[in-house]
């Protein structure tokens, strides 16, 4: 390991190594956290200020003072839970070479506690600046090292390497084996510390057993952990991480509603607490209402998982919570699937497909080449019918408007749902009711007899309205008119569809005149409020004993 970063000086007569000449550390300034600046050795001058150290009697000192100012701020970074991680990142970012000079120094002079302490303290340091190798790496080299630690420091030391294997490789199965030699650690161990550090170990444990398909098993893990970790509510990260493991086991056991509850408690929890765990409640919790058919209530989810991203400047957190480039993929896909923001959608995959190049992240890249493709096809109009909360959001092509429920909308559902098919309107009623109609045929409105006689009647009036100009006068030929409008007004009323004989006073005839009736004021509501939906719906929608949705041209229905 180069000695570099531990002569690293800043301009402050703090710096750690205040013993280095000023002249000697002014090659190579630039700037440093929020602009400070910072002093960065050529290799000669470096060279040679340590000769000059070493000369002096100075050089052990320096690196010890070094090795020292490093471990305390790991230690006081982490005692913050590195909250808020857009202010803790970036300044420890700056200082990753200064790490590991200070941990290699302190491995080097047998401190291998003090190396376990630091490195065990930097966990979430490693896995949110996506250099979760480094600190496997270190962690495994002062555990070699660190004789005499207390059960704690080993327990939370494996914590750490399970922690980070698993979301650095996805092999939750060796991710597991560390866990459990931590557990083992706090064997014998009854005091609140122990029952708290185990309450993350059970819950990144049960994880494990998530992702190796025993969902059962890894929720009950989960929440036994998380029930210890309750016992410390000042520990906010915690309640958040519990939150999201036991969340997590209820969605790999197909409860959604009980996943989605505790998504949003974990959310709840990171109000004033962690951006990152923050990031992944709206995450997961988007994940779940896109797999209900929620996705205009996923979109803004998954957009402020991304400004969140953004703002603390991820990159990659491992094999759950996926990458920069994955959540561009998310905010992309779910654009599609709401049908909204099209070359919004584009845009973000376009993106989505350049950051996954740069992280080498190949299921990424493959999901926006596919969104990429999908978004090069033509699509079908979007249309949206959902009932909400006891409201109906409606709308075509990116317009919509709110309704009140109806008997009327829930019977438009209906059809909407199954374009081309004939539905009886009592079928239909009970569909939207949920409940059985009376059905019958009833007496027919006109006998066989009386329909001959007005059809007879209505060709002989017929023959008139064809006959010469001459063979009428105006007043006779009006009576004519009027006339053949009266028999053919009473013939419509006794036929239904195809001509078949209506019945009088039968509940199919009540039905059919009463769907009519409020599918007819339902569609006029609409065109009021959304004229290009109701518009469609008018010319689409068949209405008499049996209903319809015939479209001229397919629309993309969203329920």
């Amino acid at each position: 390991m180069e000695p570099r970063a531990s002569l690293t000086a800043r301009p402050s007569s703090s710096a750690p190594a205040g013993g280095l000449p000023r002249r000697l550390c002014a090659w190579g300034r630039r700037p440093g956290l929020r602009g400070a600046a910072r002093y960065r050795l050529l290799h000669t001058v470096r060279l040679f200020a340590m000769a000059l150290a070493t000369q002096a009697g100075e050089f052990e000192e320096v690196k010890r003072a070094h090795a020292a100012h490093f471990s305390a701020l790991a230690l006081e970074a982490r005692a913050a839970d590195f909250v808020p991680e857009d202010h803790w990142l970036p300044r420890l970012q700056a200082e990753v070479e200064n790490f590991h000079a200070a941990l290699g120094t302190l491995l080097e002079a047998g401190c291998g506690v003090e190396a376990l302490q630091t490195a065990a303290a930097l966990t979430l340091f490693w896995w949110t600046a996506s250099r979760h190798r480094e600190g496997i790496g270190w962690l495994r080299a002062a555990l070699e090292k660190a004789d005499g630690a207390p059960a704690a420091l080993l327990a939370a030391a494996q914590f750490g390497i399970g922690f980070l294997e698993a979301h650095d490789t996805g092999d939750w199965a060796a991710a597991a084996r560390e866990l459990d030699r931590g557990l083992a650690h706090l064997v014998g161990l009854n005091d609140p510390g122990a029952d708290h550090l185990r309450g993350y170990l059970l819950c990144l444990r049960g994880e494990c057993d998530i992702m190796g398909g025993e969902a059962e098993a890894g929720l009950a893990r989960a929440r036994e952990g998380a029930a210890l970790i309750a016992h410390c509510p000042e520990d906010r990260w915690g309640q958040g991480f519990a939150a999201w493991n036991v969340g997590f086991g209820f969605e790999r056991s197909g409860d959604w509603e009980r996943a989605a509850d505790r998504y949003r408690t974990v959310i709840a929890t990171q109000r004033e607490g962690s951006l990152v765990v923050r990031m992944i409640g709206h995450q997961s919790l988007a994940h779940v209402l896109e797999h209900r058919g929620q996705a205009l209530d996923a979109l803004p989810l998954y957009d402020e998982a991304l400004a969140l991203c953004r703002r603390v400047g991820l990159s990659r957190l491992g094999d759950v919570h996926g990458s920069l480039a994955r959540l561009l993929a998310d905010c992309a896909r779910i654009r599609v699937a709401a049908g909204t923001g099209r070359d919004e959608a584009k845009a973000l995959a376009l993106e989505a497909e350049a950051v996954a190049e740069r992280l080498q992240d190949g299921a990424a890249r493959e999901a926006a080449a596919g969104l990429l493709r999908q978004l090069e096809t033509p699509l079908h109009p979007v249309g949206l019918f959902r009932r909400q909360d006891g409201v109906w959001v409606v709308g075509l092509d990116g317009t919509q408007a709110l309704l009140p429920d109806s008997k009327g909308l829930r019977q438009l559902k209906h059809l909407l749902q199954s374009p081309e098919a004939d539905i009886a309107a009592g079928d239909l009623a009970a569909l939207a009711d949920g409940e059985p109609r009376e059905t019958g045929r009833g007496e027919p409105v006109l006998d066989r007899e009386a329909i001959a006689a007005y059809r007879k009647r209505l060709a002989a009036l017929e023959r008139l309205l064809a006959a010469d100009e001459d063979a009428l006068s105006d007043e006779q030929r009006e009576r004519v008119r009027r006339e053949h409008e009266s028999v053919s007004r009473e013939l419509s009323t006794s036929a239904g569809l195809g001509g078949r004989t209506r019945r009088l006073g039968s509940p199919d005839e009540r039905m059919r005149v009463n769907v009519t009736r409020t599918l007819r004021a339902a569609i006029a509501e609409i065109e009021t409020l959304c004229p290009a939906l109701g518009r469609h719906l008018a010319a689409s929608v068949g209405t008499g004993s049996y209903c319809r949705y015939r479209p001229a041209s397919p629309i993309d229905w969203r329920f």
